[in-house]
């Protein structure tokens, strides 16, 4: 997740879907950003969507309409603005920068377990997806993909959460 490319259509349809869950199930979300630092291109901006309200807005009208406003404030772009807008209840975030090298994204996951402790339902939000094959784990932009290694293993998410799921 980038800064830069807050309120385009992957955020219209992911920030619907969170809204989505907690009016159904009432659970406490903790929406976790997995930031990297802008990088100054255009690509990945795709906020065309706005100029088509007719297909869009009916999905979730406040939504829609919020982050049409959002953009359009001239405020610099960045998550901070769907934090303060209200617009996911019940949402608490964590909002700290995935580090770039491997022994302080350790640090990162463990401060992320620590806070994910009083939350029902987890969402993590990579730049770049889950990992892939061809980029390790130790490299300088490993803070762009989520590795499971980093869910599962002994000092993990899942693990350090020491919690069964509830449905």
């Amino acid at each position: 997740m980038k800064d830069q490319y807050f309120g385009d259509i992957n955020d219209y349809r992911k920030y619907g879907l969170l809204r989505a869950i907690i009016r159904a199930s009432g659970l406490r979300i903790l929406v976790v950003w997995m930031l990297t630092p802008d990088d100054g291109s255009t690509d990945g901006k795709f906020i065309s969507y706005l100029e088509h309200p007719g297909k869009w807005s009916r999905y979730d009208p406040v939504l829609f309409t919020r982050i049409k406003e959002l953009l359009a404030s001239g405020q610099e772009c960045r998550v901070g603005l769907i934090e303060g807008s209200g617009l996911i209840p019940k949402a608490e975030y964590f909002s700290s920068l995935v580090p770039d090298t491997a022994s302080v994204r350790s640090s990162w996951f463990n401060s992320l377990a620590q806070r994910a402790q009083g939350s029902d339902f987890v969402f993590l939000d990579p730049d770049n997806g889950l990992e892939v094959k061809s980029k390790g784990m130790t490299g300088s932009d490993h803070g762009n993909h989520l590795y499971f290694q980093r869910l599962i293993s002994s000092e993990g998410l899942f693990n350090a959460l020491k919690r069964p799921f509830r449905c």
